[in-house]
């Protein structure tokens, strides 16, 4: 038997059977915060609406937040939503001018939260309220999960924040109040979500929403977790799963599941072991139809086919009843069941974030609280929930239900069966059973219990950062994609007579008869490249074409200098202005700029290696910043010079090709090119670990 999770008595709570109800507790609790919040989610919009009813006005979750951090400027509001990297979808939303609000909000944080996983999720749904009030479950606050407990195809309140109607939703959150609290907090500091935990407030201080019921004054909570190590890519903490294969083993008369997925192999085999005995346990499994997205079923819906013709295969016993739901007034329309719990004879429950899935057992970053009613004063208070549910599933009252399961000698697979042959909201599970069968070794892959063998390796190149993924994507997509239009060009040329020789010539003639007009050609060539944020590649290589390396690196000291000397000058003029800070070019070039400053001369030349925005932009700012002349000169110099002799021997490359467009001439630009990006690549990768600067593209 596993380690029993440490216990934490006398807490009061509700559980939330709809995610309406739990939107509209939340912002009941957010308005009363008097100072933290935290918010961590797989998945956030701020554009949500909370409460839905007419005579409440319509509120965006975002708004809300930014009200009462101006309300209260004591109120700390932290929101930490997973980082999720390019392989994942987790379907997450934060409009623009709610990201600029924030940025302007010194007591909202937001914070988007990596794991050292690229492979891994961080799963929890979790809000915390002060030190006195918390909600958990399977609901993230974010868009597509709003519904009421008829789950009706046709509801006019339950569109996204485009106004787009989406399927029927169900999930269970529990609202919490006590000690938990505080071992919440704890998790949060112990997992690097936040810093310092919320500090304790006075016992008679209590912001319960007046018109949220009770269900429990004294409960006893436990928190189980699945973590992963970043250092051995193994279970680092399987408290979910263990409690679960636990709970199963010891169950007496009933197994009761509401999940998303149901693709464990190894819960799979803890309930046929059970089921096998002439006196086991029933098992009642709530799921949805079908997966709503293509890629679900093709992947998650096929694994979890799998598991649940195995299980009933195995139940020789008739103790396993599977069933679906659907929109009672629209039977095509499958409602999305996205809680995840479990209840072990009307006594024990499991609830949390945690999918009954490999990954949430091993691999995601998960969170789950179990309340053990046996030997408490709430003895009655699963089972109450249970009938809630059940009562919802069949489209009844709680007490209709309990009348139920009453006429069928108690027995609740006996009741939902005969409500689902009466009832259009309710089906039996195996009409939605996929009938594909895929080999063993792709379930397994469908559905990771680990990250790949080459998850070391990631992580040493995005440095726990997942994020930093795409900009490394992107760039090598950029390399390809400039290798194959220069091959491609040269390719052209070789095949159609073109006399670039003589275009070149028509050029150089200008320079011959009217010098002194060519050379300002040249130079407004460059400032006109500065200005309208063109790469300074295009005039090196152009001019170094034109006049030969030697002339092309004069005319470029010449143009690029004097064109940065002009930026640098706008941007002392405006040393001290504040409104310049508008424009997020600047911005993001100043945070870069300032973190390299101590290094004075290195710095600039640091900018100019890895430059932090367009080039006008950079010299700007470098004024801004009030680097000196000394420095702003030197530093463009030792930074500049390396890539523009660089690019005008390429220049003189690219002319050979176009003059003599033979293989050889060919070749040795395809090298020119490998050798240059992979020598620029090792030499940025080394300037940016000294500067400190991030290698992914931040949270945009």
């Amino acid at each position: 038997m596993p380690d029993e999770p440490r216990q934490t008595p006398g807490n009061r709570l509700r559980f939330l059977t709809t995610s309406a109800e739990y939107y509209e507790a939340l912002a009941a609790c957010l308005a009363k915060a008097q100072h933290r919040i935290l918010i961590v989610g797989w998945s956030f919009d701020d554009r949500v609406v909370l409460t839905r009813d007419a005579e409440r006005p319509r509120k965006s979750v975002g708004d809300l937040l930014l009200e009462c951090a101006a309300r209260r400027p004591e109120l700390l509001i932290q929101l930490r939503i997973w980082e999720a990297p390019p392989m994942f979808g987790a379907d997450q939303y934060l409009s623009q001018s709610f990201r600029d609000r924030v940025a302007k909000t010194e007591n909202l944080d937001l914070r988007f939260v990596p794991l050292d996983s690229a492979f891994a999720g961080r799963h929890e749904k979790y809000v915390l309220i002060d030190s006195v009030l918390a909600f958990l479950g399977g609901i993230d606050v974010t868009h597509s999960r709003w519904d009421r407990a008829d789950h009706k195809a046709k509801n006019a309140k339950r569109t996204n924040p485009q106004g787009e109607r989406y399927v029927p939703y169900h999930d269970v959150q529990i609202a919490l109040s006590g000690p938990v609290v505080g071992e919440l907090w704890r998790v949060a500091t112990g997992d690097g979500i936040v810093e310092t935990a919320a500090e304790p407030m006075a016992p008679e201080e209590s912001w319960w929403p007046p018109d949220l019921p009770v269900d429990a004054e004294d409960a006893v909570i436990s928190l189980v977790r699945t973590r992963l190590d970043p250092h051995t890519d193994k279970t680092a903490v399987s408290e979910i799963r263990d409690r679960y294969l636990d709970l199963i083993g010891r169950a007496q008369t009933s197994i009761y599941i509401e999940n998303q997925y149901f693709s464990s192999a190894a819960v799979t085999d803890a309930i046929i072991n059970r089921v096998r005995e002439p006196h086991g346990p029933d098992v009642v499994i709530i799921m949805s139809l079908r997966l709503p997205d293509t890629l679900g079923r093709m992947t998650m819906g096929t694994n979890n086919s799998v598991q649940l013709s195995r299980l009933l295969n195995e139940d020789a016993h008739g103790k396993v009843t599977f069933f679906s739901r659907v929109a009672p007034d629209d039977p095509d329309t499958t409602v999305k069941v996205h809680s995840k719990l479990m209840i072990i004879d009307s006594r024990v429950i499991t609830l949390g974030s945690a999918n009954i899935s490999r990954r949430s057992f091993r691999m995601d970053s998960e969170l789950n609280m179990i309340i053990d009613a046996h030997d408490s004063d709430n003895h009655d208070l699963v089972r109450q929930l249970e009938a809630r549910l059940c009562a919802q599933h069949c489209g009844l009252s709680t007490a209709e239900w309990i009348r139920l399961v009453a006429d069928h000698d108690g027995s609740v697979p006996a009741a939902l069966k005969a409500r689902a042959a009466d009832w259009p909201g309710l089906r039996p599970g195996k009409l939605s059973l996929d009938p594909t069968h895929l080999p063993a070794e792709l379930i397994e892959k469908l559905d990771m219990d680990k990250p790949p063998q080459a998850e070391s390796a990631m992580q040493r190149l995005v440095q726990a950062n997942p994020g930093g993924i795409r900009a490394r994507i992107r760039q090598g997509l950029l390399v390809v994609l400039a290798l194959a239009l220069v091959s491609a060009a040269a390719v052209l040329f070789v095949r159609i007579d073109i006399d670039m020789e003589a275009i070149l010539e028509s050029v150089r003639q200008i320079y011959r008869t009217r010098p002194v007009l060519g050379i300002a050609l040249t130079i407004g060539s460059y400032w006109l490249s500065i200005a309208l944020f063109v790469t300074i590649v295009v005039p090196i290589v152009f001019f170094a074409a034109l006049h030969g390396p030697l002339l092309g690196i004069l005319f470029s000291i010449a143009g690029l200098f004097s064109g940065a000397a002009v930026y640098y000058r706008l941007g002392l003029l405006v040393y001290d202005a504040n409104w310049v800070n508008r424009f997020k070019a600047i911005r993001v070039a100043k945070e870069q700029l300032e973190r390299i400053k101590p290094y004075g001369v290195w710095a600039v030349a640091i900018s100019r290696m890895v430059p932090s925005g367009p080039f006008a932009v950079v010299n700007f700012v470098t004024g801004m910043l009030g680097f000196t002349w000394r420095q702003f000169l030197v530093g463009s110099l030792i930074g500049l010079l390396p890539g523009i002799v660089a690019f005008s021997l390429f220049g003189e490359i690219i002319q050979n090709v176009f003059t003599d467009p033979g293989w050889t001439n060919i070749a040795l630009l395809a090298g020119f090119l490998v050798v240059y990006f992979t020598a620029a690549r090792l030499l940025l990768g080394l300037i940016r670990k000294i500067a400190g600067w991030a290698t992914g593209d931040g949270d945009e």
